[in-house]
């Protein structure tokens, strides 16, 4: 349903930016804005699926790193509500894949894996300090203020500019 939505999103746009009665072109712009608006949750899609063994496929160059950080960033998102928020931003595709890629959880990320890598086999089944708790009331806070912040800029991009009618005399405001 979310694709659904993007592509809706899409249509809206491209119907809104043709030449009032000239279709031309509007097909092919469409198909080529849509396909780079669908290329996150594409793949999303594909590469969690080729984490199985029994998938086909072959698996890109990149894929076994983007599996490592991947793995990493679910750990670090499990004490890092900073992090976590980004990336619920990314699975819910109200942001980009480059937002898990900020310089600022590249480094949670890293400096993550860097302290995994010090600690002793038996300790690293433990190494996460203070998981994120749902009934956390700060936690809850911190991550739906940014939900918040970014359906609000979601709806005032979609919107565009607000056009406004005179209402007629006597009439009430709604």
């Amino acid at each position: 349903m979310s694709v659904a939505c993007l592509g809706a999103d899409v249509l809206a746009r491209c119907l809104r930016e043709q030449l009032s009665g000239d279709v031309r072109g509007l097909a092919r712009r469409f198909q080529r804005e849509l396909s780079s608006e669908t290329d996150l949750p594409w793949r999303l899609a594909t590469t969690e699926d080729l984490l199985f063994p029994e998938a086909t496929g072959e698996r890109p160059f990149w894929f076994g790193a983007m599996r490592w950080y991947n793995r990493k960033l679910a750990e670090v998102s499990a004490y890092d509500t900073a992090v976590y928020g980004r990336w619920l931003l990314v699975l819910h595709l109200m942001r980009k894949l480059t937002t898990c890629f900020a310089p600022a959880v590249v480094l949670a990320v890293l400096g993550h894996a860097a302290r995994h890598a010090l600690l002793a086999p038996q300790d690293r089944a433990c190494a996460v300090a203070g998981p994120l708790r749902k009934s956390d009331p700060a936690t809850r806070a911190r991550l739906t203020s940014c939900f918040t912040r970014a359906a609000d800029e979601q709806r005032g991009r979609a919107r565009g500019p607000r056009s406004r009618r005179p209402r007629p005399r006597g009439q009430a405001h709604a």
